[in-house]
């Protein structure tokens, strides 16, 4: 889409073919509604010789939104990858960076980034920011989320004051909504009303699915303005379920990258080293799944007290022979085995040639030496 200058500059309803193909690609809500707006583009400026846009349809179930919105991108697109990990690298690597610098140089990237995610960590627990509103839901999403990701909440809530609900249609477990949202066009003062469909689903255990037609939750992982309007005014649910809370975002989550034991200035790999990797491996997989259940989580805690006090015992036990060991060996004359409590100092070895005191002395220094003398009397 940045390539629209570069390609279709040529036409004399530039601006207009330019206005046309970002609402047809950016505000299609679904694959229908994107042919059919295309379809009408080309056809209204005469465009069905461009080989450019020709080339962009067909590759379109590849970036256009509208296809790719049932998967989950965190938000980000294609070209936001390659543009972050240039990012990444700005200030340390350049391209007359040798291989030699460039392991010192990404080593120290890398360890900037740690700092620098911690830091945004310790933020999220220490700073919280307030709610626009008095809602229950809010307040969740401000305790469980990060200070970036509860922004983004906090942009759906206040935005549903934008939006109008009304049903569409209703039985015992499944409801249809419509959801009309008032948004601005581009940059303009323009006004339109785009229509969402909703559906909320209600199960005999009191749980409940919801659905937007923006797909925003499935796409970017927050819940859109559309459902938070359905939730709050037509169904009073105002706490949202724990699935639509995504535990990636939470402020408390423990990353793995983040548990490892790391040196940033040494390369130094120890046998001790790979078995604490090997060990921690193991580990935190189990963990993840005692955790998600109470049962395992007191299983598993009630196992590692049992072999916490088996192998302090076994220490304790290890530690106590080798003093035993030792205390009958003093009783028998014989030598300690414990070499370090019998190692005495190196004996004196005399150099060649004359000893210091007897060293001829410079006239300086035994002037020096007897003004000294005469100074302590």
């Amino acid at each position: 889409m940045k390539k629209i200058p570069e390609k279709l500059k040529g036409y004399k309803e530039y601006d207009s073919i330019k206005f046309q193909l970002q609402n047809v690609v950016y505000d299609s809500i679904d694959i229908d509604t994107f042919e059919i707006g295309w379809s009408s583009m080309i056809s209204k400026f005469n465009l069905e010789n461009n080989d450019w846009l020709n080339g962009l349809y067909e590759g379109r179930h590849r970036w256009i939104p509208c296809f790719v919105k049932d998967c989950f991108w965190a938000g980000m697109s294609t070209t936001q990858r390659s543009e972050s990990m240039n990012a990444f690298f700005d200030g340390y690597v350049n391209a007359k960076t040798s291989l030699r610098e460039f392991v010192e140089k990404y080593d120290n990237a890398l360890k900037d980034k740690v700092e620098k995610e911690v830091n945004a960590d310790t933020r999220s627990l220490s700073t919280t920011i307030p709610c626009v509103t008095p809602h229950a839901m809010e307040k969740q999403f401000q305790e469980n989320y990060t200070n970036d990701k509860f922004k983004e909440f906090q942009k759906e809530i206040v935005n549903v004051m934008y939006c109008e609900c009304m049903m569409l249609q209703s039985d015992e477990a499944i409801f249809n909504y419509q959801v009309e949202e008032i948004q601005y066009v581009g940059d303009s003062q323009t006004l339109r009303t785009v229509k969402y469909n909703v559906v909320f689903i209600k199960d005999m255990e009191l749980e409940y699915e919801v659905k937007c037609e923006c797909r925003l939750f499935e796409f970017r992982g927050i819940i859109c303005r559309h459902i938070i309007k359905v939730l709050l005014f037509k169904q009073n649910v105002f706490t949202i379920s724990s699935k639509y809370i995504l535990k990636r975002w939470r402020k408390n989550v423990k990353r793995c990258h983040s548990r490892t034991k790391v040196t940033y200035s040494t390369w130094k790999d120890t046998e001790e080293k790979r078995m604490y990797e090997m060990v921690c491996d193991a580990f935190y997989r189990i963990v993840d799944l005692a955790a998600e259940n109470l049962e395992r989580c007191n299983h598993l805690v009630g196992t590692f007290k049992k072999l916490e006090l088996e192998w302090d015992t076994n220490d304790k036990g290890c530690s106590k022979n080798i003093s035993t060991n030792k205390q009958s060996e003093r009783s028998e004359g014989k030598k300690p085995s414990n070499l370090s409590s019998t190692i005495l100092s190196p004996i004196k070895k005399r150099c060649k040639g004359r000893p210091p005191v007897k060293r001829k002395q410079s006239k300086v220094d035994t002037i020096v030496k007897n003004l000294r003398k005469k100074v302590c009397f």
